[in-house]
């Protein structure tokens, strides 16, 4: 099992330019949102970490399932 901290620590290697803007509990993986500033940058995807093992992938919007379920999780933290 992954910690918060080390998912944490996981993600932000994805986008290191980026500060994280929120950590989402998506179930089996939090989700990390990058604030890539006014407007965002397109292409920034939320990044997600496997609770379980620490595997990242991506949750890139559209398609609009993913958006689905970043608004159905858990908003663990918003930074601003």
């Amino acid at each position: 099992m992954i910690s918060l901290k080390r998912a944490k620590e996981i993600a932000v290697k994805e986008f290191p330019e980026y500060p994280i803007g929120e950590i989402i509990d998506i179930g089996s993986r939090w989700a990390f949102c990058f604030d890539s500033g006014e407007p965002p940058v397109p292409g920034i995807p939320a990044v997600t970490v496997s609770k379980k093992d620490g595997k990242t992938g991506y949750l890139p919007v559209p398609p609009l399932e993913n958006l689905d379920i970043l608004n159905n999780g858990t908003v663990i933290e918003t930074i601003k």
